[in-house]
């Protein structure tokens, strides 16, 4: 009666994980969060560090923000306040809030600005292509359909 279904899946596709028993014992934590650790790139050798914006009802709704190494910071205080200016700018990154930023963090603002509107372009570029491919596969189609049979 209105259970979650499959909650073990999207406890793992949120990165959370148990860690067995619940007996309320002396071992630890029964739910470990491994939301904040460094994660590597499956892709590439890049390394990146997670940011989660935690929503208030749904954990299934948080935010996660991956911030590339290139903005790395040198302590954990550094780093916190560069993921809360890659947080907003995920939020709120079509906004002119570079006026009110501290003036630290103005090139880190500009430079996640600009790398949002180069995946907007590549996204609107690869859109475009497909909707390309698919006019020229219904054209393919049809100038097949319309020769006569042999």
């Amino acid at each position: 009666m209105g259970g979650i279904k499959n909650r073990e899946a999207k406890m793992k596709a949120n990165k959370v994980f148990s860690s067995g028993g619940g007996g309320g014992g002396t071992k630890g934590p029964a739910v470990i969060d491994k939301r904040g650790q460094e994660v590597k790139c499956p892709y590439c050798d890049k390394i990146y560090q997670q940011v989660v914006l935690p929503d208030g009802k749904r954990q299934e709704d948080d935010i996660v923000i991956f911030l590339d190494d290139t903005h790395a910071a040198a302590d954990e205080s550094e780093a916190r306040e560069r993921g809360a200016v890659a947080a907003l700018n995920r939020v709120m990154g079509d906004r002119a809030l570079e006026r009110i930023l501290p003036r630290d963090y103005v090139p880190l603002w500009n430079a996640l600005g600009e790398e949002r509107k180069r995946r907007e372009e590549s996204a609107t570029a690869r859109r475009a292509a497909e909707e390309r491919r698919k006019e020229a596969e219904e054209a393919r189609r049809k100038r097949s359909n319309l020769r006569a049979p042999q």
